[in-house]
């Protein structure tokens, strides 16, 4: 574990200290668990390193205050010694930017791996749920919400990949800034817990917690959007107001008609109506990301789903920090 001389945004979350693993990757959370090849990694190269077969082999880093940089150095594969040593780095800027880079890379990674050790290049990051079993003790489950997994066919000796950052909606700390925001998330405050969020960061359990997914709906600020528009102009409705108030009237009234007598009579054809359209329009229930929803700038899957492990068991508030 080593701590950052600066502020890391990753995933909008500012993070102070990083987890250099022998595995060729940086894990970026802040619960210690055994899955920490699973997700919440910055990962330039992640595979079956062992640095105890070369005395060469080194992990050495450099911070410079205004970035982070690991260095994998002659680091050989567990099972597969004979293809070579591998020489790479992961540098974190404070802006966000994550720099890739490879000095050595011996063989084609498309060779590289077996299904207990998979060779990862991107990165992740997860959130937590904790279920209370009984009395201090509780049940943490990762769910996965997003990843960056880049292509390894294009990982080779001399070759470096930048990816930058995209904003997203929990660096926003106001909630006209939040409804107001001009960015490729549906973002949306939260008077419980006040926060912005497009429902998929690490605090997703506050924000279900406090009941944010329907509430982030109402895209009211108190005291900030009954100020917006202030004009001095006359304010009365006129005629053809009125006119419009009561047509509007009308119709919710012979809507709410309709639908008392399609509901009282299912078999008639209002009522097969109504039940068509309930299918047609049903809320997709899953838990996955608004589309166009990518937080860097590569294209990528997003599904919340949880990791194929088995989940930390542990007491809890008494869980080991990173």
């Amino acid at each position: 574990n080593t701590d950052l001389s600066f502020k890391f945004p990753f995933y909008g979350h500012d993070l102070s200290s990083v987890v250099m693993a022998t595995g060729g990757f940086l894990y970026m959370g802040t619960f210690m668990h055994k899955w920490l090849t699973a997700t919440q990694y910055i990962a330039p190269l992640m595979g079956n390193f062992n640095p105890s077969l070369n005395d060469s082999s080194y992990i050495r880093y450099l911070d410079t205050g205004s970035s982070f940089t690991c260095e994998w150095s002659q680091l050989h594969l567990d099972d597969q010694v004979e293809v070579g040593s591998f020489t790479f780095q992961a540098t974190l800027k404070k802006d966000g930017v994550i720099i890739f880079a490879y000095k050595n890379v011996p063989i084609s990674l498309s060779l590289v791996g077996t299904t207990q050790h998979p060779v990862k290049v991107g990165l992740a990051d997860a959130f937590y749920v904790d279920e209370k079993i009984y009395g201090n003790y509780y049940r943490r489950t990762i769910y996965e919400y997003h990843d960056v997994p880049l292509n390894k066919t294009y990982i080779k000796t001399d070759v470096a990949f930048i990816i930058e950052p995209l904003p997203t909606c929990n660096q926003l700390d106001t909630c006209d800034g939040c409804i107001n925001s001009d960015i490729d998330f549906q973002c949306g405050w939260c008077h419980s817990v006040k926060r912005c969020s497009d429902g998929f960061d690490r605090h997703r359990q506050d924000w279900l917690a406090g009941g944010c997914d329907e509430k982030s709906g109402e895209l009211l600020c108190t005291g900030e959007s009954t100020s917006r528009n202030t004009g001095s102009g006359n304010t009365s409705l006129g005629v053809g107001g009125i006119i419009a108030i009561v047509a509007v009237i009308i119709l919710l009234c012979s809507l709410a008609v309709f639908v008392i007598f399609a509901y009282m009579n299912p078999t008639s054809r209002p009522g097969l109506f109504l039940i068509s359209l309930r299918y047609c329009f049903r809320k997709d229930t899953s838990a996955s990301a608004a589309d166009n929803s990518d937080k860097y700038a590569v294209t990528m899957d997003q599904d919340s789903r949880p990791i194929d492990t088995p989940p930390a068991q542990l007491p809890y508030p008494d869980s080991t920090e990173a």
